[in-house]
């Protein structure tokens, strides 16, 4: 008896050759599908929604003047800020779909970003906010973000540093 089943021995693991991994299948194509529309589309909303704040500010007269002045910049800066990740979400999407050298670049650049801009959003309700549960509301959704875009970048900065499909896709070799 040589203790394995049906009489056969199983082929021993075999690895892909690298030209088997280069393309944007599996894992990649779904970070390309997060990076293509999910973040974008999730970054337009909150845009929407400070826009929609913004043109409700300026009709605003029960307010304290001086907090809606702070309200108006705090939300400016958001609108920006989140504007420009949905943009370097896009290019970095459309670069690791296309198949750019630079992609996984743009790519980790995209998702390191967030945990700074949540960082800045931060700071800027402390500076703009009135310390007190309106500050308070706002640390706590920010936040909340900043772990969940930590995380997220740690998972997609990880695959993007150490898939093979990446390296095969987009690592250049120079000619000999």
């Amino acid at each position: 008896m040589t203790g394995d089943q049906g009489g056969t021995t199983p082929a021993p693991y075999v690895l892909k050759p690298e030209k088997d991994y280069r393309g944007v299948r599996g894992w990649l194509l779904l970070l390309c599908f997060l990076m293509l529309l999910v973040a974008p589309g999730q970054r337009g909303y909150v845009v929407y929604n400070d826009l929609n704040v913004l043109f409700a500010l300026y009709g605003e007269t029960t307010l304290d003047s001086a907090l809606v002045a702070n309200l108006r910049i705090a939300v400016s800066i958001e609108t920006f800020l989140i504007f420009c990740s949905g943009l370097l979400s896009l290019a970095g999407g459309l670069a690791l779909l296309t198949e750019k050298h630079y992609a996984p670049k743009l790519a980790k650049l995209f998702w390191a970003s967030g945990p700074v801009l949540n960082a800045l959003l931060l700071l800027s309700a402390w500076l703009y906010f009135p310390a007190g549960e309106m500050f308070d509301d706002t640390a706590k959704l920010i936040g909340r973000d900043f772990v969940s875009s930590l995380l997220g970048g740690a998972l997609w900065i990880s695959y993007l540093i150490r898939s093979k499909r990446v390296k095969a896709t987009y690592e250049t070799v120079p000619a000999s």
